[in-house]
């Protein structure tokens, strides 16, 4: 049966018991403690970890081949109200450099166990002030998540050697073995496509929460309301951008590929609508990240 506890906010801890009217050989083996869980109010924050201090839990991609390989990692949750979902919440492991790229990503689990997504935030660079602090990064679509529906909360990092994303852990998931089943995990490259042998549980619980906060962040781009969007995206390497200000105004425009290296840095002049155009034929097929502004987006070349 379905429990609410009597006492909302607080720690709980709970035990399943068996019972019989027969006689047990083992009686000692009727019980099994289960997590503690813990209400602390109207936070809008449905987490798995134990919001302790953040510990390096993942990233190290230098485990699998090529180590330049990106990976998401994260947790199930479970939804017992439907509501709106606004942001996914993920604290930046101490072992990231500034310069490390991140989005966040909401998958609904299917009954067979596929992950089908839902909706991604756009891409996040690490700054010096978000190591070992949380990003919270708002969900475009502010997706409604629905009862009885389990969906897996992940972080999605980019880079190798010296531009790694870390994510940050605090307390136990369980492993595969139990009665639950591994909670936490960590895939190589995604969730929806894992390659093979490289799709892990972890038993370090990942920082990486729900916020069913559906307050927008506030975007860091001028005050001109200044705005660009890029097309064709993916592309054969030339992107045409097209900008707009309703000011004169100079903008940087910066092209880094996935390990933090950039490949085009220049100075654009938009006054009113202007259009851009640059070109990555001469670099490698792949992912890079486009920033004007200080606003970022993902490059695709195919």
């Amino acid at each position: 049966a379905t429990y609410t506890p009597a006492a909302a906010l607080g720690t709980h801890t709970f035990t399943w018991a068996v019972s019989s009217d027969s006689i047990d050989d083992v009686p000692a083996d009727n019980m099994i403690a289960g997590d503690a869980f813990e209400v602390v109010g109207a936070t809008g924050l449905y987490a798995r970890d134990d919001f302790g201090t953040a510990g390096n839990g993942g990233g190290y991609n230098n485990q699998v081949t090529p180590a330049t390989e990106d990976y998401e990692a994260g947790n199930y949750y479970d939804i017992f109200g439907t509501q709106q979902v606004g942001k996914i919440d993920v604290i930046v492991g101490s072992n990231t450099p500034a310069g490390a790229i991140l989005d966040v990503v909401l998958y609904e689990v299917d009954a067979t166990g596929n992950f089908i997504q839902v909706d991604r935030s756009q891409v996040h660079i690490v700054t010096a002030a978000d190591i070992g602090n949380l990003v919270s990064l708002d969900l475009p679509t502010q997706p409604t998540v629905n009862a009885g529906t389990t969906y897996f909360a992940a972080v999605h990092g980019w880079g190798g050697t010296g531009s790694e994303f870390f994510y940050g852990s605090s307390g136990s998931s369980p492993d595969n073995t139990g009665s639950v089943g591994a909670t936490s995990l960590l895939f190589y490259p995604n969730m929806s496509t894992p390659n093979a042998g490289e799709a892990f549980f972890t038993q370090s619980t990942p920082m990486v929460r729900l916020n069913f906060d559906l307050t927008v962040g506030v975007n860091e781009v001028s005050a001109d309301n200044f705005n660009f969007n890029v097309y064709p995206n993916p592309s054969t390497g030339e992107f045409n951008i097209n900008l707009n200000a309703d000011v004169s105004n100079n903008v940087s425009l910066t092209v880094k590929n996935v390990v933090g290296q950039t490949v085009i840095n220049k100075t654009i002049a938009v006054a009113g609508k202007t259009v851009e155009t640059i070109s990555l034929t001469d670099y490698s097929k792949g992912i890079y990240f486009l920033t004007i502004d200080n606003r970022t987006v993902k490059l695709i070349v195919e």
